[in-house]
């Protein structure tokens, strides 16, 4: 083979395993690579902040396309993206963090096996943290100096996020079986049974009256028994949201939380 032909070789082989680095983070053929990936390899990092920061931050970012940059206020769109990209990293916002839906946002992502290897940065500023990413080498992009702080490890979504204490009389129906509704968050409820809810599984639940009915899918996370003195024993339970439509829970708790 000339010198040539080795060189063109060489430089298709390069571009075969940027492009193959950048989708599925492995070059076929390629030595395996140990290391933490770079800030090249993560390809599409998912933000999402406070809608005027995020204003800021698409501004500041121009046409570079390394960044899908969402309000928390969009954060449905932004977890669509999520799940349909799969990126490597999603930094959030300290404050949405904090909220029902970024709540509800990380156990999702948390909870999903296919975003197994999507790892959550936490940040305060973001225009602080796009600086400081444009400007940090490859070898800066292990886990621990990666910029950002991960989530702690006792986070639970479930606890972060506020609950609230029904009024009495609300129901909600798990797999067709009404349930009495005690309390509600933006990623779960707290339901009073007659009959056992199986731990670990798979529900479908319906909540409200029309028009305003919310129907989704949950998974079972805990539950106990309880005997109420003459009353019939009863399992109290809690359920963990998937794919909920967070504004409409919102909503919901608005007209029937307990003043």
């Amino acid at each position: 083979m000339t010198k040539s032909g080795r060189a063109k070789k060489a430089s298709v082989s390069k571009s075969r395993s940027q492009k193959v680095s950048v989708n599925t983070g492995h070059a076929p053929g390629s030595k395996t690579v140990t290391s933490a990936p770079t800030w090249e390899e993560l390809a599409v990092t998912v933000l999402i902040v406070a809608e005027d920061e995020a204003q800021a931050v698409t501004k500041e970012l121009g046409v570079e396309t390394n960044f899908r940059v969402f309000a928390d206020t969009d954060a449905i769109k932004a977890l669509q993206r999520i799940t349909r990209d799969r990126p490597q990293l999603v930094v959030l916002g300290r404050a949405f963090v904090d909220t029902a839906r970024g709540a509800a946002l990380v156990n999702t992502i948390k909870t999903d096996h296919t975003l197994a290897n999507t790892q959550i940065r936490v940040i305060s500023r973001a225009g602080d943290y796009v600086r400081l990413v444009r400007r940090t080498g490859p070898k800066a992009a292990s886990d621990t100096a990666m910029p950002g702080e991960p989530l702690p490890s006792n986070y639970l979504g479930t606890r972060v996020a506020r609950r609230y204490k029904l009024r009495p009389g609300l129901e909600m129906r798990v797999d067709g079986n009404p349930t009495t509704l005690v309390e509600l968050s933006g990623t779960g409820a707290q339901v009073v049974a007659s009959a056992a809810l199986r731990l670990n599984r798979r529900v479908r639940l319906v909540m409200g009256k029309a028009p305003d009915i919310i129907r989704c899918s949950g998974v079972v996370v805990w539950v106990s028994f309880e005997l109420r003195g003459k009353s019939a024993p009863c399992y109290r339970a809690g359920v963990q949201f998937k794919d909920v439509d967070l504004e409409a829970v919102e909503a919901f708790i608005l007209r029937h939380r307990q003043r």
